[in-house]
């Protein structure tokens, strides 16, 4: 029996938001208990199913920033083709550390460096963290940089915290995300020859 708790996606962390500070190795155990945590979450959660269509919205907002929504879905068509240097990683390294600033993904950023949340921008979106976990996701996949994973674990115990809130269509993508998740984890545990 594990006698560790995964406390990281217990409660509601898109409003209680969680620091990760000072957070201590734990050993096979901790990860243990993510595991169970995560399969626990995803036994409720439907398959992914193939999107038809895409909407495409202008890269710029109403209020003049960066669209979101958007710059999700560029980055994440360009990941798909393969491709990940120059100014698709650079967007992509500007919205993980946005995220790891507030662990929140705003509707719209700054145009401007340092590119943060416009003022009045909602970060209530849940549809922006499943887009956000699945470019961290194809990130860490194509670069192997464990910046990417880190940052796509978090966002999926805040995922995990509110999946009872999610749409159909961001419950299924969570849902994959998980399956993801636990081979990206396991495949870093046998290179560190770690058991799970």
């Amino acid at each position: 029996m594990n006698s560790v708790d995964y406390i990281y996606s217990q409660g509601n962390r898109l409003e209680d938001r969680n620091t990760y500070f000072y957070t201590g190795f734990q050993g096979e155990r901790f990860l243990l208990a993510w595991r169970e945590a995560r399969e626990h979450a995803a036994r409720d959660l439907p398959v992914k199913q193939d999107e038809l269509a895409h909407i495409r919205p202008q890269l710029l907002s109403e209020d003049g920033g960066i669209n979101t929504r958007t710059l999700l879905q560029r980055l994440m068509s360009e990941m798909s083709s393969g491709e990940f240097s120059g100014e698709t990683r650079r967007w992509t390294d500007i919205l993980r550390k946005r995220f790891e600033v507030s662990k929140r993904v705003f509707c719209s950023y700054a145009s401007d460096y340092p590119h943060k949340p416009l003022p009045g921008s909602t970060w209530r979106n849940l549809e922006h963290y499943t887009g956000f976990s699945g470019l961290m996701d194809a990130a860490y996949s194509l670069s192997g940089d464990i910046t990417y994973l880190n940052a796509l674990l978090k966002c999926i115990d805040t995922l995990v915290s509110v999946r009872h809130a999610l749409s159909s269509t961001d419950k299924a993508q969570l849902a994959d995300l998980l399956g993801r998740e636990k081979r990206h984890i396991e495949q870093l545990a046998e290179t560190l020859e770690l058991k799970l």
